[in-house]
């Protein structure tokens, strides 16, 4: 039996360091305790993930994303062509970069700075010096 696919976006992560998302990106039945595959189409990777917890009433899935086990989710064209082997490392240096960020803009308080594209500049110096 394969494990159920639940979309995710990296980001999206709770006061309690859960990713959060919706229960109807999930590609069959969860609950609670089950392992599942965290899947973020916009980096082309996956992961393991266990469901913390469903709340039916509000439509959402808590998910503990075991970013150890982040790979690749890319068509298998693009593995052979080596773009893929990069996706899972960028997801994680991006994910990183931008709590690195949120943590100065709230212990420092927002002054107006708009760290998207300052992040996504730093994304792109990242992956051109490896």
């Amino acid at each position: 039996m394969s494990q159920v696919r639940v979309e995710i976006d990296l980001n999206n992560i709770d006061n309690m360091g859960l990713t959060k998302t919706r229960i109807t990106n999930a590609q069959g039945i969860v609950k609670k305790g089950d392992i599942v595959v965290a899947f973020e189409p916009e980096d082309e990777v996956r992961a393991s993930a266990y469901v913390e917890r469903v709340d039916s009433v509000g439509g959402y899935i808590y998910l503990i994303v075991n970013r150890e086990t982040m790979t690749d989710d890319a068509p298998s064209s693009l593995r052979f062509q080596g773009k893929a082997s990069m996706n899972a490392q960028a997801a994680v240096a991006k994910h990183a970069v931008r709590q690195r960020a949120g943590s100065l803009v709230s212990s420092q308080g927002d002054f107006g700075l708009n760290l998207g594209s300052s992040i996504d500049r730093v994304d792109q110096h990242s992956l051109a010096d490896q």
